[in-house]
Formats: structure tokens, C-alpha cells, sequence
């Protein structure tokens, strides 16, 4: 068959599934990179049913490249090398010239060779694993732990991962040599600390320093919240340190503010303790780089400040007698630089924490 009645007859079996009512292979395609690009968490659950459905879109449309791609990407999210450079190589043959499947398939195998450094006893394994450039000896960055499978649940079995930790080596003559070791990922702002479902990794100069930095995603998924872990690492003289630790209700957001390049890492918990679940508030908070470590700034960016302060003060009205909320206006009008204004909120909060403490069982 020639290059022409393949790329017709892909065609035609895509127009025949979308009439039929099914997704067609390049939405498809679409839907699993768009998820992939995101810090959104992408359960075990959720990447075996995205699996299935790449293998069903390539069953439909085998001479259509854009699943191929998708599933190498998701291959490389489970840490399954060897298959991601088969989906890549299949992309590339596809579609020779096409720098997606080229750079895709370059990945997989270094990926492939480097994970063949590190053999682990059972029933360790490698989750995640990442080159972490530093200067002009990358690195190696592993998220290491003992995964457990439980289930069945409603969709599928669920894999956890318990007690991750971190792990950085570094080249020195025949072999990587261990250069940072960590277990403070995963934080005690989990409702299951030590165990996730989900991770992502994201290697790259977020601060245009000229310094590699690692930032680690740990969670699981709730029924309506997504309790994560955030840790980002810098490389530096041939090791790594821990620059941030913080937890979130939600996966953070990297957010450049300034416009000038560089990001800062959005977290979220809850407001409100004494209201009904489904009104509580959501505060966020910002942490931007100091030139060594990831501190708290909202006082920075006082658009965002007045923005939150005004929901607060929207909260605070609905539920005047809620100390947490109390806290985070006095919170919001210090980050305006207005502790004047903040100091009677944070005392109406202590008084109303007092009584409500004093009501509780043994209080």
C-alpha cells in the first residue's frame, strides 16, 4: 500500500469511529499528552486506563503516528523504558522526520541504558528517574520505594508506592556513585504519609540561574481534594539539596508573576473549621527563591494579597465566627504590610480558638 491510500484508509477508519460515536485516535492522542504535560496527578489507575485506550486508538488507526507518541510519554511516566523507545521507534518509522519522535526515542534509550546502573533489591524499584544536568556532569535523580498493590476498587487495582525516597548519583570514572539521599518527600501534611499514587518529576533552570533543579510532585487522590507533597532539589558541586518541602490540598502551580522567567510555586490548603465542608475557603500561598532555598512571599506580589484578603473578608462575612478564617485575614492584611488592620482579627481569632477548644471533649 502506498504512502497516500495508508494515510486515506487511516483517515477513513478515524471519520468512521467519530460517526460511530467512539474518540478517535487523535483526540485520543490529545487527551493523554494534554494530561501528561500538566503537574496534574496521573494515578496508576489513571495511566493503565490511558494505556488501554493509546492501544485501542492505534488498533483502530495502526499507520497514525500521534498514539505511538502519546504512549511513549506514557510509558516513560511508568518508568517503563524499553517500551517507551518501541512506541517512539514506531513513531519515528511513521514518521521519519518528525523531531517528537526522534527526541522521544533519544530519551527512552538513554533513559533504558541508565536504569541498567541501578539494580535495586526486590522489593525496591525505581518509580521516577531523571538526567539532572549540572554543569558538564549530569547527574542522575531516582524516586526509589517498595510498591504495593491493593485493590480491586472501582475502576481498577491501585499501586502505591511506600516509603519513597530520593536518591542522586553522580558519575566518577567506572560507575555512578550514591551523592544525596533523602526520605523527607511525601510530607505529614498526607493523610497516608510515606505513601503515594501518584509522582511527577520536572527537571529544569526554573530560576535562570544557570542551576538544574528537581521538582518532585508526590500525592494520592482524594474524593474531592488531591493531598500532595512538594519537594524541589537544586544540583549543585555534584549533589543535590533540598531548596523546598512543603504540602498542598491540590498539586502546586508554577507561576511566573513578573514576567521575567522565572517561577514561583503556588500551594493550596483549605480555610475554615467550624462551617459546613462544602464552604470552606482556599488559601494559597506563594514561595519564590531567594537564591538558596524556596521561601514563603506573598508579601511580594500584593495584587495577589488584596485579592485573597478580599475573599477572606468574603468568608469572614458569611461565618463571623470562624477563627480560622479570623487568622487568615489577619494573614492577609500582614502580607498587604498592614499589621495594624491585621492585629484585631488575630485577636477576635484567639478568643473564639479559646472557646471552641474549651468546648471539645477533654478540652
Amino acid at each position: 500500500m502506498g504512502r497516500f491510500q495508508a494515510v486515506l484508509s487511516v483517515f477513513l477508519v478515524a471519520l468512521v469511529a467519530s460517526l460511530a460515536g467512539a474518540v478517535s485516535p487523535r483526540e485520543t492522542a490529545r487527551q493523554v499528552a494534554t494530561a501528561l504535560d500538566s503537574l496534574q496527578p496521573q494515578s496508576a489507575v489513571y495511566l493503565s486506563l490511558a494505556d488501554q485506550d493509546l492501544n485501542d486508538a492505534i488498533a483502530t488507526a495502526p499507520e497514525y503516528a500521534p498514539p505511538y507518541l502519546a504512549l511513549g510519554r506514557l510509558k516513560i511516566e511508568q518508568a517503563d523504558y524499553f517500551s517507551a523507545a518501541a512506541a517512539f521507534n514506531r513513531a519515528q518509522v511513521l514518521g521519519p522526520f518528525d523531531p517528537q519522535a526522534r527526541s522521544g526515542l533519544s530519551e527512552a534509550k538513554r533513559l533504558s541504558e541508565l536504569l541498567m546502573y541501578f539494580p535495586l533489591p526486590y522489593p525496591l524499584r525505581v518509580f521516577r528517574l531523571a538526567e539532572v544536568p549540572d554543569g558538564r556532569q549530569p547527574g542522575v535523580f531516582l524516586l526509589i520505594g517498595t510498591l504495593s498493590v491493593w485493590g480491586p476498587d472501582l475502576t481498577s487495582v491501585q499501586t502505591y508506592l511506600l516509603d519513597p525516597e530520593v536518591r542522586y548519583y553522580t558519575w566518577h570514572g567506572a560507575g555512578y556513585e550514591e551523592a544525596f539521599r533523602t526520605w523527607n518527600v511525601a510530607g505529614a501534611g498526607l493523610e497516608n504519609p510515606g505513601e503515594v499514587t501518584f509522582a511527577r518529576v520536572q527537571v529544569g533552570d526554573l530560576q535562570r540561574v544557570g542551576r538544574s533543579q528537581v521538582l518532585l510532585v508526590t500525592g494520592w487522590v482524594g474524593a474531592d481534594w488531591v493531598p500532595t507533597s512538594v519537594d524541589i532539589f537544586e544540583a549543585a558541586g555534584g549533589s543535590l539539596r533540598q531548596v523546598l518541602h512543603v504540602d498542598s490540598v491540590f498539586p502546586p502551580e508554577l507561576v511566573d508573576l513578573d514576567g521575567d522567567g522565572r517561577v514561583a510555586v503556588r500551594t493550596a490548603h483549605f480555610v475554615g473549621v467550624t462551617m459546613p465542608h462544602a464552604a470552606v475557603g482556599t488559601w494559597f500561598d506563594l514561595y519564590a527563591y531567594d537564591g538558596q532555598q524556596y521561601v514563603r512571599a506573598n508579601d511580594l506580589y500584593p495584587e495577589v494579597a488584596e485579592e485573597q484578603l478580599q475573599r477572606m473578608l468574603d468568608l469572614d462575612a458569611q461565618y463571623p465566627d470562624d477563627y480560622d478564617v479570623l487568622d487568615h485575614v489577619a494573614q492577609a492584611y500582614t502580607d498587604l504590610g498592614q499589621p495594624e488592620r491585621a492585629a484585631p482579627y488575630a485577636r477576635r481569632a484567639d478568643a473564639l480558638r479559646a472557646t471552641w477548644l474549651s468546648a471539645q471533649p477533654g478540652g
